[in-house]
């Protein structure tokens, strides 16, 4: 799968100008953003959040983690509205027992499902229906305590496999273990409610590339990408077979992304 461009906030702005992204209950579409944003944009932002988003982003301590929240929220709700434009403004959004937000309008069997993730300077975004959704981005760096993160999150086999790695060669399958397992997680969603260590997705380990894996057991399928910027990307579902996969793209930018 071709790894995807990231969209600049003027580009999402252009494609959720009109209510024109029809998404059926075979496919998987996936937002895939740069965080990039002057102080003009940020304060649009802020103003379509709720009053209960805006107290949250205000609580913030760390300014870039605060604008990452009121950009990555701004364009959920963008894009909520882009899929059911119907919907109220600001759109009617509620939290599962673990945290997992949902569109609080009633559950059908066709009901749009969405999950958010964003790291450093990008965001993920991904919806589908019918079925539960998680996605996941990271941010790959330097982790002096990485292999202790392991112990704590991965299976006993997912660990062993990561230590037999010399440690120049770890970083790339830990972070796409940690992708996948928390896409996973959050399809679930109960995310790290869970214990990580008791989900093995060992079987990605099998292929140096970026792949698309069914695991019976947990009724889970999960896919993976690493763009060459460094953000390894994940997404998962708890569907028999999987979804086709749309990264939402400029016109100009649309072949081969499929």
């Amino acid at each position: 799968m071709t790894a995807p461009h990231p969209l600049s906030m003027s580009e999402l702005i252009a494609e959720t100008r009109s209510p024109q992204q029809a998404l059926d209950d075979q496919a998987i579409h996936l937002w895939l953003l740069s965080l990039d944003a002057d102080a003009e944009t940020l304060e649009a932002s802020h103003k379509r959040l709720s009053t209960e988003e805006q107290q949250r982003a205000s609580r913030f301590l760390s300014e870039p983690a605060r604008q990452r929240f009121v950009l990555t929220r701004s364009a959920l709700r963008r894009i909520l509205h882009c899929y059911a434009p119907s919907l109220p403004q600001p759109a009617p959004l509620a939290a599962g027992e673990f945290g997992k937000p949902f569109l609080d309008t009633g559950r059908t069997a066709n009901a749009l499902s969405f999950n958010v993730s964003h790291a450093g300077n990008r965001a993920l975004l991904g919806f589908c229906r019918g079925t539960e959704l998680g996605v996941d981005v990271e941010q790959e760096r330097d982790l002096p305590e990485l292999m202790g993160i392991a112990r704590r999150v991965f299976s006993d086999r997912e660990y062993a496999w990561l230590e037999a790695r010399s440690v120049e060669e770890r970083a790339i399958p830990f972070f796409r273990l940690w992708t996948c397992k928390e896409a996973a997680l959050k399809s679930e969603g109960r995310g790290f409610h869970r214990d990580p260590s008791t989900l093995s997705l060992a079987e990605l380990l099998e292929d140096e590339d970026p792949t698309t894996r069914r695991f019976d057991q947990e009724g889970l399928t999960v896919a993976w990408v690493r763009p060459d910027d460094g953000y390894p990307l994940a997404w998962a579902t708890r569907m028999d077979t999987p979804l086709s996969v749309r990264w939402i793209q400029p016109a100009s930018r649309q072949r081969g992304l499929r």
